[in-house]
């Protein structure tokens, strides 16, 4: 009898030290969870206030440009600019919520999208160089960004390789210039050895 009761409470240890040890690895778990998701909303905001200062600095000095790298939260792999005065729905292809945002006339100009969701804000003074349309792949958490300014407005551009490779393949490079903007084409040849 003893035995029995001795196995017993060994079994009711075991039991409740996997019972504890379960518990401590959820909470651990969820803690690194929500402070991960913290700092995520950290860096989105951070990025939403640097952007819209360096637009708003940017846009009343005509010609003046500013090359910069920008911080993005790891969760987003595209980042899209729409000049809302220019821009028509129809040609936002692939990009619901976009389009649906511009024929609504929600004062959304900058979306970050997601496998699971987007990010959207506005920032004045937002204008584009050659289409009003344009989006960036990201492949890294950061992503270089030209601003210029315009005299009344900032122009943002970020050479995309998807575009660039693209219109190297349908050879149509000499059009990105006319559509993205002057260097366009330079850029890409630059960054990433395309339409050369």
């Amino acid at each position: 009898m003893k035995k029995e009761g001795i196995i017993s409470s060994q079994i009711f240890i075991y039991v409740l030290a996997i019972i504890i040890f379960s518990a401590l690895l959820l909470f651990g778990y969820k803690a690194i969870n929500e402070q991960r998701n913290k700092e995520e909303k950290i860096v989105l905001v951070q990025f939403q206030t640097r952007l819209s200062n360096d637009i708003k600095a940017y846009s009343g000095d005509y010609g003046s440009v500013k090359k910069d790298t920008y911080s993005l939260p790891s969760a987003y792999n595209e980042l899209c600019f729409v000049d809302v005065k220019n821009a028509d729905p129809q040609d936002i292809i692939n990009y619901p919520v976009i389009k649906d945002s511009v024929e609504s006339e929600a004062k959304s100009n900058i979306f970050l999208i997601s496998d699971d969701g987007f990010e959207k804000f506005y920032t004045d003074d937002l204008t584009l160089k050659g289409y009003p349309f344009a989006c960036v792949s990201l492949e890294k958490e950061n992503v270089e960004l030209e601003v210029e300014g315009k005299g009344d407005a900032a122009a943002v551009r970020s050479i995309n390789k998807k575009y660039c490779k693209n219109a190297q393949d349908s050879e149509l490079c000499p059009a990105l210039d006319s559509l993205f903007g002057a260097g366009y084409k330079s850029g890409c040849c630059e960054k990433y050895s395309l339409c050369c």
